[in-house]
């Protein structure tokens, strides 16, 4: 964890957190300081009222109690601005980072990882560990240095008050706490399950929404939410009523130190004023143990936060290879390709073939063959156990360059926006052309803001057909030299789907094409069949 905070925390932004805990180091003092003087003042103001004496100046030490209290309050009010500052820094840095990890995982790796475990690590995870360093680990470290200070200080009156003050607080703040964070760490641990396992129901129960109406589980449902709810308040409440007990122990110690203290400095050699101060200065530092604790994250759990992101940080660390092809596409070999599921035993090939400028080629087997693992295998390496994959028989390609090489899946992502926005900023005539082509003209026309209609989520609005010649409108825009389809009927009925690709045959004569498909209607289409 240390080298993790150090490294994407600490130290990219070291000059800012320099100065966020230079002004809360000088809050805390001020703080301890301000009671202190407060009380030897008010002391001393007793005793000259007993004694009458009027030869004492009340001016200078009324003069510093009030810019002590204005020290306090603009050290204050500047180091919460400044650490809320690099905090949102911080945060924004982490989640970029998070993002491109993501983006640079192992395919594979992003079919089978949760999104909302991605998104847990992404918010509350990074929220998680910047309020652990900001409430506890910044604050706690100003503490012990006005600890410090002050033992030092109270070494100048009495070496035994200072010995048994630095003993008393180091019981306090390390010894008993550390009892309190054992018991907060198997809690903490149970409080994150379930969280995760919350979040993931909530997103699946709103994707399956339409499905959940239609069987009638929404009672089902929302019991299940509800269990879950009440189980991570039990643990929530366990957690704050260990944080209470933790701070009303070290509150209570801090005055029961101070308080015997002072009965202590009695039998010391030290004036009632100097005693009071030193009593006022120790409650202070009780109140911001309090405050101190009260904000305190469970340390494991942290720690567990950091350990995910910095194992997706080094997962995600290596750059994405860029591969590109210099010449136009000729001929494109695929020799001896087998193909694998990572972690399973499915294995298909090894399978040879090839693709000529303008040539249709369809890879035809019944489902569950593997047709849609041999076209992943073509992009994503961690798919492919041998094979070579040859473009124009100059460059020996570890997979298929982008974007000369468009792949439209059955899972592709359509952004959330308008229907317009899905297109990148072509002109209007090129999309209307486009839509065209794949059957879509009649229904994008009918749309109550046409192009600029919002088509939701990922396309949630859409019907499943609908989404499919969205994806190869989308990928035929962008005119790539060979455009690979996964099951171009998905959605579509194959008549419909075959006059499609009729059209793009006419319009785009040049263009080469792969395609996976069960349908044996699509052999009329094609040049050439590839069985497996």
């Amino acid at each position: 964890m240390r080298d993790f905070v150090f490294t994407h925390i600490i130290k990219p932004f070291k000059g800012k957190w320099l100065k966020g805990f230079t002004l809360l180091i000088l809050w805390t003092i001020a703080f301890v300081a301000l009671p202190s003087i407060s009380g030897w003042f008010l002391a001393i103001c007793s005793v000259v009222f007993v004694t009458a004496n009027t030869a004492f100046a009340y001016l200078i030490p009324s003069a510093i109690i009030r810019l002590l209290s204005l020290f306090r309050t603009a050290t204050r009010y500047f180091e919460r601005l400044e650490n809320h500052k690099t905090t949102l820094s911080v945060q924004q840095s982490l989640q970029l980072n998070i993002f491109k990890s993501i983006a640079r995982l192992p395919f594979i790796k992003k079919q089978v990882n949760n999104n909302s475990s991605l998104l847990e690590n992404s918010t509350h995870g990074v929220d998680q560990l910047l309020n652990h360093i900001l409430l506890w680990i910044l604050p706690f470290t100003a503490l012990l240095l006005t600890i410090a200070v002050y033992f030092i200080f109270l070494l100048f009156f009495s070496r035994v008050i200072a010995i048994e003050f630095i003993i008393s607080s180091a019981i306090l703040l390390f010894l008993i706490p550390q009892i309190i964070f054992r018991r907060n760490r198997i809690l903490s641990g149970k409080l994150k399950s379930l969280r995760v396992v919350n979040h993931q129901n909530l997103i699946q129960s709103f994707r399956g929404r339409i499905e959940i109406s239609k069987y009638k589980l929404e009672d089902k449902a929302i019991d299940s939410h509800e269990k879950n709810r009440l189980k991570i308040e039990g643990l929530e409440k366990k957690l704050q009523f260990n944080s209470f007990n933790l701070q009303l122990i070290v509150g209570l110690g801090f005055s029961y130190i101070a308080a015997f203290l002072l009965w202590h400095s009695s039998k010391q050699p030290l004036d009632a004023p100097i005693a009071i101060g030193i009593f006022f200065g120790i409650m202070a530092q009780a109140e911001l143990s309090e405050i101190l604790f009260a904000g305190k994250s469970e340390r494991s759990s942290v720690e567990q936060e950091a350990k995910d992101m910095e194992a997706l940080f080094e997962e995600g660390s290596i750059p994405v290879k860029v591969i590109q092809v210099k010449s136009q596409l000729k001929l494109l070999s695929l020799k001896d390709i087998e193909a694998v599921i990572p972690d399973t035993t499915i294995h298909i090939g090894p399978i040879s073939f090839d693709i000529r400028n303008s040539e249709w080629v369809a890879v035809y087997g019944k489902t569950g063959r593997g047709k849609s693992t041999l076209l992943n295998s073509l992009f994503y390496p961690e798919y492919r156990e041998n094979g070579l994959i040859t473009w124009n028989d100059e460059d020996e390609l570890i997979n298929l360059p982008v974007p000369a090489v468009i792949y439209v899946t059955q899972k592709a992502y359509l952004l959330t926006g308008t229907l317009r926005e899905n297109f990148e900023g072509y002109p209007d005539e090129e999309i209307a052309k486009v839509l065209d082509m794949v059957d879509l003209t009649s229904w994008w026309i009918a749309l109550p803001d046409g192009l600029d209609t919002w088509i939701g989520e990922n396309g949630e609005t859409l019907s499943g057909g609908q989404r499919k010649k969205l994806l190869l409108a989308q990928a035929l825009l962008k005119r790539p030299q060979l455009l690979v389809v996964d099951e171009p009927t998905a959605g579509i009925s194959t008549e419909n789907a075959i006059e499609i690709f009729k059209n793009i045959r006419s319009d785009y004569p040049d263009i080469s094409i792969l395609m996976a498909t069960h349908m044996k209607e699509f052999e009329s289409v094609v040049d050439k069949v590839i069985r497996i």
